[in-house]
């Protein structure tokens, strides 16, 4: 059974959201959408917009984010939004969350 992802690359100036599905060892990637961080007050409202959109559900996440991951807690280095892991992963729905 396929496994959907939702993968993310968090800027300073752009939130690109796409959904990665794992089947077999094989990895596709489709629906991928790009919007801009001033548009958003936090990351959790461009996720969920980028959600809402695409009608998915996923079972994980994985957010690559410009900025020192070091805590739950991670501090944006060109953007005011602040990344809380357990908020997001409650948000989300995710059993798993990871940040790189």
């Amino acid at each position: 059974m396929a496994e959907l992802i939702l993968v993310a690359d968090i800027g300073g100036t752009n939130a690109r959201f796409a959904l990665a599905e794992r089947d077999n060892g094989a990895v596709s990637v489709r629906q991928v959408k790009k919007f801009r961080a001033e548009d958003f007050e936090t990351l959790r409202d461009a996720a969920g917009a980028y959600l809402e959109a695409a009608a998915a559900a996923p079972a994980s996440a994985c957010f690559a984010v410009a900025g020192p991951v070091t805590a739950e807690i991670v501090d944006f280095t060109n953007s005011p939004w602040v990344l809380d892991v357990a908020d997001m992963k409650k948000t989300l729905g995710v059993e798993q969350f990871h940040v790189v």
